[in-house]
């Protein structure tokens, strides 16, 4: 009895984990302007931050390399997602949506 019961417990969490709700797309978006505005220390607040604006380079958010740096452990602790190089980071890391579309896209 004990073993059935392990076995469906383990079952149970096993497809928990596989067949994880999605977050709508919005409110991912949020969670991502919450993250950075808080990790980063930005000095705007989240309602400020276009989804599609640039966050690195002049006529965007003017993040720097370490900012980046920053972005990229965020998202491994919160989203549990990691990037690989720094090609990967230059894509990925473009703008709330390109965040969105990677953290969708690779996370476990």
């Amino acid at each position: 009895m004990k073993k059935e019961t392990a076995k469906r417990l383990e079952s149970e969490s096993f497809c928990k984990e596989i067949h994880r709700p999605a977050m709508p797309d919005d409110s991912l978006r949020e969670e991502i302007k919450e993250m950075m505005v808080e990790n980063l220390m930005l000095k705007v607040s989240k309602e400020e931050i276009a989804n599609d604006l640039p966050l690195f380079g002049p006529g965007g958010l003017g993040l720097d390399s370490i900012d980046a740096l920053e972005l990229v452990v965020s998202l491994e602790k919160k989203f549990g997602v990691s990037v690989a190089n720094s090609e990967t980071a230059k894509q990925a890391l473009a703008s709330v949506n390109t965040i969105h579309d990677y953290v969708v896209a690779n996370r476990k």
